[in-house]
C-alpha cells in the first residue's frame, strides 16, 4: 500500500484558488487499491475530508476511530495524523486543504476539537459544498478566493450541524456535547470531573473514554486546548495579554506565556501585535 502526502497529491486531483499561494485547495482523493497517509508533527495544511466511499481507520493523537461513508475526519497544524484505507473496500474521499492558523481555530470553535473523526448526519449537504469549492477553484472566476473563504465557514458550520442535530449523533456523541457544553459555560473556573460526571450520571472513567473517542484528548487536555484557542482569538482582538490570562483562569501570567508559547510558538505579546 503507497504512502500518500496530502500535499503530493497528484496534479489532476488537486484544484487550487488562483491568485498566487492560495490560502485553499481542494482535492477527490481515491486509491483503486487503497491509500496509506502519514503525516509527520509539522504539516503544511489543515484538513477536513469527508469520506464518500469504502472504509478505513483515522489515528490522530489518542483517538484511532473506525471511517465509514458519511463521516468527516479533520486534523490540523502541529498534529500527526494516519488515515488507513481498508485494500478491500478502498475509500474516496473530498479533502479540503487550509494553509495558516485560523483554519485549526474555526475547528476548535465550531466542532470542539482541532482533530477527530465524526459520524454526519448531513454528509449530502457537505458534499455539494465541497463541490462547490472544486467548481470555483476550476473556473478561476473573479474573487475566487474570498467566495472560497465563504464557503469554507460554511463547510465547517454545516459539518457542525451535522454533528449536533443529525440522525448519526450516538448516544456516546450526546454524552461529549452535553459536558463539552458544561465546561465551555464556565472556562475560566470549570466544574470538576466529579461534578460533570454526577450530572451526566455517568462515571469519571467513562467522562474520559467519551472525550478521548470523540475530541481525541481527555477533558482536561481539552479545556486546556479550548482556553488557549479562546486566549489567541482574544489577543487578536486587542486584548491585553494580563486581562486575556485572568479572564481565561490563569492567575500568573507568567504560566500563562509559557503555555501559549508551547502551543502557537510564539509569546501572546507577539501574537496580539500580528507578528
Amino acid at each position: 500500500m503507497d504512502d500518500l502526502d496530502h500535499s503530493a497529491i497528484r496534479r489532476e486531483e488537486l484544484h487550487r484558488f488562483p491568485g498566487g499561494p492560495a490560502p485553499f485547495s481542494v482535492a477527490t482523493v481515491q486509491r483503486a487499491g487503497g491509500f496509506h497517509v502519514r503525516r509527520a508533527r509539522r504539516p503544511h495544511n489543515s484538513s477536513l475530508a469527508l469520506v464518500t466511499a469504502g472504509r478505513g481507520w483515522f489515528a490522530c493523537g489518542a483517538a484511532a476511530i473506525a471511517l465509514r461513508p458519511g463521516m468527516a475526519y479533520a486534523s490540523s497544524l502541529g498534529s500527526p495524523m494516519e488515515v488507513r484505507c481498508d485494500p478491500y473496500d478502498p475509500m474516496t474521499v473530498r479533502l479540503l486543504m487550509v494553509s495558516g492558523d485560523d483554519f485549526p481555530h474555526m475547528l476548535a470553535r465550531e466542532l470542539g476539537a482541532r482533530d477527530g473523526a465524526w459520524p454526519l448526519g448531513n454528509p449530502g449537504e457537505c458534499l455539494r459544498l465541497y463541490d462547490l469549492l472544486r467548481d470555483e477553484a476550476r473556473e478561476a472566476r473573479p474573487l475566487a478566493g474570498r467566495v472560497a473563504a465563504a464557503l469554507v465557514q460554511a463547510l465547517v458550520l454545516t459539518v457542525r450541524r451535522g454533528l449536533d442535530c443529525g440522525p448519526a449523533v450516538s448516544g456516546s456523541r450526546d454524552t461529549f456535547l452535553r459536558a463539552r457544553a458544561l465546561l465551555e459555560v464556565a472556562t475560566a473556573t470549570p466544574p470538576s470531573l466529579a461534578a460533570i460526571s454526577a450530572r451526566l450520571g455517568i462515571t469519571t472513567m467513562h467522562l474520559n473514554r467519551v472525550f478521548r473517542r470523540h475530541a481525541g484528548l481527555p477533558p482536561a487536555a481539552w479545556l486546556r486546548e479550548r482556553r488557549l484557542d479562546l486566549a489567541a482569538a482574544r489577543l487578536r482582538d486587542g486584548t491585553a495579554v494580563a486581562t486575556v490570562a485572568e479572564s481565561l483562569g490563569w492567575s500568573d501570567p507568567y504560566a500563562f506565556s509559557r503555555a501559549f508559547r508551547r502551543r502557537f510558538g510564539v509569546p501572546p505579546s507577539r501574537w496580539r501585535g500580528g507578528e
